[in-house]
This record gives structure tokens, C-alpha cells and sequence, in this order.
């Protein structure tokens, strides 16, 4: 069996399992409760297991889901080992995007920019 997983999902599922709560994992990841429970719920539809308890404060791992936590934590420690052997100096890089007033742009950004570079 396949599975067309996607990371913010796994992202998703990793943060309740360790907050032990949807409401704590929205408020941690930045989504409304209701994102954090379409998440959970297309994950568990693709893997076809309940992942989660749902109990009267918060959730806990089902036994798949133990499994499934096992294996979502080992994705991101390989995750990470890519990560630091692409960029083993550490050096941040990606992108940045910023907004400023003409005069702003004119006066400090232009130095600030080549600085950066």
C-alpha cells in the first residue's frame, strides 16, 4: 500500500501527539482547530486507522497511532539529517520577504540588503 502523505499533516499529527491536544496544536502550528482536525482526519482516511482517541479533555494515541508516531518521528529525523548534509555549515538560507517605505528602502534597506548578501 502507498500512502500520498504530506508533511504538514505529519507536521500536524506529530504536534497533537505531543501536545496531547488539537486546541494546544493549533495554537502551537499557527491553524484554527478546525485545520488541525481536517488534518487528523484526511491522515487517518489515507492511512485508514484511527490515529487518535478523542477523549473528553484532549486525545491520545491509539495503538496504530503509537506506531504511526514512531515512524512520523523517525520521517523528521531524516528530514533533518538531509537538511543539515545539504547545508552542513549551517548557514541560514531561503528567503525574506520585506516591506518598507521609500524613504526607509532609500536610506537603510539598500545597505542592510548588501550586508546580507
Amino acid at each position: 500500500m502507498t500512502y500520498d502523505l504530506a508533511m504538514y499533516q505529519l507536521r500536524t499529527f506529530r504536534e497533537v501527539a505531543r501536545l496531547g491536544s488539537f486546541t494546544k496544536a493549533a495554537k502551537s502550528l499557527g491553524y484554527a482547530q478546525s485545520s488541525i482536525s481536517a488534518h487528523i482526519q484526511a491522515l487517518e482516511s489515507h492511512v485508514g486507522f484511527k490515529l487518535l482517541q478523542r477523549m473528553p479533555r484532549g486525545v491520545r494515541l491509539t495503538t496504530a497511532g503509537e506506531i504511526f508516531h514512531d515512524h512520523t518521528l523517525r520521517i523528521f529525523h531524516v528530514m533533518d539529517e538531509m537538511a543539515t548534509a545539504l547545508n552542513p555549515a549551517g548557514e541560514p538560507a531561503g528567503q525574506a520577504a520585506v516591506g518598507a517605505s521609500a524613504l526607509l528602502l532609500e536610506s537603510r534597506v539598500g545597505s542592510l540588503m548588501r550586508e546580507c548578501r
